[in-house]
């Protein structure tokens, strides 16, 4: 069987290796934390507080990351993070070992992550464009993005195993080595020294202005931004109205872990779709795509639909979201240069990552005070108007990318 391309780039078997059991390990967590929240007698109000926590620390961190990232040795940086991740995993592994989980506990690794995965995205995305020829990173983004979909859908029917059989102690233990993996695996990968011009000292304050006006010149990522933030808005609102629809309509837990299971599905096809797709204008295509995919499934759900229909619209609003994901990573890889596309990026990842927590709070205070299926119907609406407006912009409809075999290697 011959090897993809991609593979025979120095350093990046290795890169994708460390990502992807990363991944695998990140995607353990989502249940077992709701799970954990729940056996400490907490409600989905806490829940709802432990996600504004690590989104709100996240948002603000990946601001000094678009400083850092450019500033500061890359693979270092990452394994720091890493180690750091591992170790306060294992703390909380073995309180909940010694049967000392508190609430509290959980707020604090919150905390961490969201700070600590706010540092290490726009860090790893400079990292992965200094290792990979321009012409060949559509490939790279769809083959890490799949590697990530398929563990998704892999690691929460794991993690729930592993919570019900042995403990959340095993999943939070399980996480930890995963990062340690990382790291691992991180140590060895050399990458071309940036030019002299790269390593000039400027201040936090200047970068993050400078970062700034570098959005600015770029207007399209700044539209696409805002789009993807509403988006992740309202997927941060399903990650609320969907667990409480499907356990006072469905069947549950069980309901809930389909349409999770159902949204990597359509991920992963999303990314096989994106991985060969050339299209002239794509952001035409994918907006569109979003705009209806992504409404579809908050409609059935406010109807009360058959729930294997909404796994099938679910299953079509992931593969919306991945192709989206894939193109915007390749356009901001392909036409950022390089010696600012960190900082580019890490904008670009907390204007899209702003709502969120205003997503959570919206979502549980329209639950109580309008019920379910209004907040619904409201995210579908917010869905359908955001993704067709940003195709107001020239710029985003003029967006063309480069399509092409792998070519040139970065030097050992």
């Amino acid at each position: 069987m011959r090897v993809p391309e991609i593979f025979r780039i120095p350093h990046f078997t290795r890169f994708w290796l460390g990502q992807t059991v990363s991944a695998f390990g990140n995607n353990l967590m989502p249940i077992a934390f709701v799970f954990a929240i729940l056996s400490l007698g907490d409600s989905a109000v806490s829940l709802a507080k432990i996600l504004v926590v690590l989104w709100g620390v996240r948002v603000v961190v990946q601001s000094f990351g678009v400083a850092i990232s450019d500033k500061l040795p890359r693979v270092p940086l990452m394994i720091i993070a890493d180690g750091v991740q591992a170790l306060a995993l294992t703390a909380l592994a073995l309180l909940y070992i010694f049967h000392d989980a508190r609430i509290l506990w959980l707020y604090g690794e919150a905390a961490v992550e969201g700070a600590l995965q706010g540092l290490y995205d726009p860090v790893a995305t400079s990292l992965r464009r200094q290792l990979i020829p321009s012409a060949s990173l559509q490939q790279v983004v769809s083959a890490q993005s799949l590697a990530s979909k398929g563990t998704r859908i892999i690691a929460p029917l794991v993690s729930a195993f592993l919570v019900r059989d042995v403990g959340f102690w095993s999943v939070f233990l399980l996480d930890a080595g995963t990062f340690g993996f990382s790291a691992l695996t991180l140590r060895g990968i050399r990458y071309k020294t940036p030019p002299p011009e790269l390593a000039i000292r400027t201040s936090w304050y200047a970068d993050f202005v400078q970062g700034w006006k570098c959005l600015i010149k770029f207007r399209w990522i700044l539209w696409l931004a805002l789009a993807t933030s509403f988006n992740n808005m309202i997927m941060g609102a399903f990650a609320v109205v969907g667990p409480t629809i499907t356990h006072r309509s469905y069947a549950g837990i069980l309901a809930w872990a389909i349409l999770r299971s159902a949204t990597m599905v359509g991920g992963v096809a999303g990314v096989l779709i994106a991985y060969r797709a050339t299209w002239p204008r794509p952001f035409v295509v994918i907006q569109l795509i979003s705009a209806i995919f992504i409404a579809l499934p908050m409609i059935l759900l406010a109807l009360h639909g058959n729930l294997i229909w909404v796994a099938v619209t679910v299953g079509l609003m992931g593969a919306a979201l991945a192709i989206k994901s894939v193109f915007s990573d390749t356009a901001i890889s392909q036409q950022i240069p390089a010696r600012v596309i960190g900082r580019i990026d890490a904008w670009d990842t907390t204007l899209g990552d702003l709502l969120l927590p205003v997503a959570f709070v919206l979502a549980g205070l329209g639950i109580h005070i309008l019920g379910v299926r209004p907040v619904l119907w409201a995210m579908a609406v917010t869905s359908i108007f955001t993704n067709i407006s940003v195709l107001g912009f020239r710029t985003v409809r003029q967006i063309s990318l480069t399509y092409g075999p792998t070519e040139g290697m970065v030097e050992e």
